[in-house]
C-alpha cells in the first residue's frame, strides 16, 4: 500500500471496528504490514500489538508478520518469546535471510555483537545481490548502532559506489560517532552524486553550524529548502541559526515557515517565536506566545524560564521571579534557573536574595564564569569582605583547578587591583584548561580581553 490515503482509510476502518466492537475488516498481508508501519510511526504500541495478532489470525502462515513480531518482541526485551518464533521459523525457511537477520537483532539485544555479526553475515550469504548490506547497515544505523552499521555500509559502498543513499547513511553513522569531518565528506559525496538531495544539504548545514562556518550554514539550509520546499526541518534549524547570529526578523520568518507545516504547535516552538518577538520589541505579542507555551505544556520548566527572563527584561522582575520559581519546582537541578532568579533579585536590588540564588546555582554548576563574577560584584559592592579569603575558600570548596575561578581571578586582578601582569598569567592558565568561557566573558570583560598585553593570548581562540 503505497498510497498514504489508502492506509489512513484502512486505519480509520480498523479503529471504528475497535471502538464499536464490530467485525474486523479483512486485510491482505501487505496491508497488515503497512498498518503496522503506520502504528510504529504513531508510537501506538497498543494498536500495534493488536494488529500483529489480527494479522496472524488472518494470515497464520505469514513468516513476514511472524518476523515482524519477533523483532518487536526482541526490541521490547521479551527475548525468549522472540527466540521461540525464530526457532519455529528456521526449520520451515532455512534459506530465508530475514530469519537470520532476526537472530542478529536478538543477539544485539543480548549484547552479543559477535554472534549478531555472524547471523547478519549468514543472511547476506543467502541473499541475492548486495542490497542486504545496505538494508542491515541502515537498520543498525537507525536503531542506534552506528559503529556496527559502518561495517555493512562501507562494504555496500565498495560494491555500489554511485549511490547517494549509502553516503547519506555513512554521514549519519560518522556524525553519531562524533567524526564530524568524515561525516561532512560523506554528505558532500552524496551531493556529488545527486546535487538535489535535501537531507544531505540539511545535515551538512547542521555540521557546518557545529564548525562555525556561517556562510556554508546559510547556503546548506537555504539549498535544502530550495530543492525541497515541503521539507520542514531546514526551516527550523535555519531559524535557530538566525537567532544565534542575532537576525531575529529572519529567524521569526523561518520559525513561522516551519510552523506552517505543523498541525499543532509545540511548547518549544511557541517559546522560540515568543523569544524572537521579544527581541524585536513586540512585547505584547511575545507575552501571548510565551504564555501560550506555558499553557501548552505546564510541566515544561524551560517555558517558565524563558518567560521569566522576558518579564525581568521588561521591568517586571517580581513576576519573573514567580515564573522562575515554578521552573525550579519542576526541575530543581538546573543551575541556570537560579542564575535567572538572581538576576531578578538584582533588578529589585535585593542583593541578599540574589547572593543566595547565585550560590545555589554555582553549587550545581561551579564552572559558570559569569555567575562567579556577579557573585563577586555583589559582595564587593554591598558587603565588607576579604577578597583573598573569598578566593581561597572557594578554591578549597570547588577545586584549585576550577577554570571559572581562574577567569574570576583574572577579572579581579585586572578590574580591582589594576594588575595586568597577574591577570595575564591567570588567563594563560585558564585557556589551557578550557577556552570556551572566553565567549561568555566578551560582554562582561571586553576591556580586559582587548588589552594589548592579554589579547595576543586569546585571539587564537576567539575573534574580537
Amino acid at each position: 500500500m503505497d498510497n498514504p490515503n489508502d492506509i489512513e482509510n484502512l486505519v480509520k476502518a480498523l479503529e471504528l471496528s475497535f471502538s464499536e466492537g464490530t467485525a474486523i475488516p479483512y486485510m491482505e498481508e501487505e496491508e497488515v504490514l503497512s498498518v503496522l508501519d503506520y502504528y510504529i510511526g504513531q508510537d501506538n504500541l497498543e494498536h500495534l500489538t493488536r494488529i500483529m495478532d489480527i494479522g496472524l489470525e488472518q494470515h497464520p502462515g505469514s513468516s513476514t508478520i511472524l518476523l515482524y513480531k519477533a523483532n518487536y518482541l526482541a526490541n521490547d526485551n521479551k527475548l525468549s518469546e522472540a527466540q521461540s518464533i525464530l526457532d519455529y521459523l528456521l526449520p520451515l525457511e532455512p534459506s530465508n535471510p530475514y530469519v537470520y537477520i532476526g537472530y542478529g537483532w536478538l543477539n544485539i539485544m543480548k549484547n552479543d555483537e559477535m554472534a549478531a555479526f555472524s547471523f547478519f553475515d549468514k543472511a547476506i550469504s543467502l541473499g541475492e545481490g548486495v542490497n542486504l548490506y545496505f538494508e542491515i547497515g541502515q537498520s543498525l544505523n537507525q536503531n542506534g548502532y552506528p559503529d556496527m552499521a559502518l561495517r555493512y555500509l562501507e562494504d555496500y559502498k565498495s560494491k555500489i559506489w554511485e549511490d547517494e543513499f549509502v553516503f547519506l547513511e555513512l554521514g549519519y553513522a560518522y556524525e553519531a560517532l562524533g567524526r564530524i569531518e568524515k561525516s561532512i565528506k560523506m554528505y558532500e559525496q552524496s551531493l556529488k552524486i545527486y546535487p538535489y538531495f535535501e537531507k544531505a544539504w540539511y545535515h551538512l548545514g547542521n555540521l557546518y553550524n557545529k564548525k562555525n562556518k556561517s556562510a556554508k550554514v546559510l547556503n546548506a539550509y537555504k539549498t535544502a529548502i530550495c530543492v525541497s520546499p515541503d521539507f520542514p526541518d531546514p526551516y527550523y534549524d535555519l531559524a535557530k541559526f538566525y537567532v544565534k547570529i542575532g537576525k531575529y526578523r529572519l529567524a521569526l520568518d523561518s520559525f513561522l515557515d516551519y510552523a506552517s507545516f505543523q498541525t499543532d504547535f509545540s511548547s518549544t516552538l511557541l517559546q522560540h517565536i515568543g523569544y524572537c518577538l521579544e527581541q524585536l520589541g513586540e512585547n505584547d505579542l511575545a507575552i501571548r506566545y510565551l504564555q501560550a507555551a506555558i499553557n501548552k505544556d505546564p510541566d515544561n520548566a524551560d517555558s517558565y524560564y524563558v518567560f521569566s527572563a522576558f518579564l525581568i527584561s521588561i521591568g517586571r522582575a517580581a513576576e519573573g521571579i514567580e515564573a522562575i520559581e515554578k521552573a525550579i519546582k519542576i526541575n530543581p537541578e538546573d543551575a541556570d534557573y537560579y542564575f535567572s532568579m538572581a538576576h531578578g533579585y538584582i533588578v529589585l536590588e535585593d542583593y541578599e536574595k540574589a547572593e543566595k540564588s547565585l550560590k545555589k546555582g554555582i553549587k550545581k554548576n561551579p564552572n559558570e564564569v559569569l555567575a562567579w563574577i556577579e557573585l563577586f560584584k555583589i559582595k564587593a559592592n554591598h558587603n565588607q569582605f576579604n577578597i583573598k579569603l573569598f578566593m581561597i575558600d572557594n578554591k578549597v570548596r570547588y577545586g584549585f583547578n576550577n577554570v571559572a575561578l581562574k577567569y574570576l581571578e583574572a577579572y579581579i586582578e585586572f578590574y580591582y587591583y589594576d594588575n595586568v601582569f597577574a591577570a595575564r598569567q591567570c588567563i594563560k592558565s585558564a585557556v589551557l584548561i578550557d577556552s570556551s568561557h572566553l565567549e561568555d566573558l566578551l560582554e562582561e570583560a571586553q576591556e580586559m580581553l582587548m588589552h594589548p598585553d592579554i589579547n595576543p593570548i586569546i585571539k587564537k581562540y576567539i575573534k574580537i
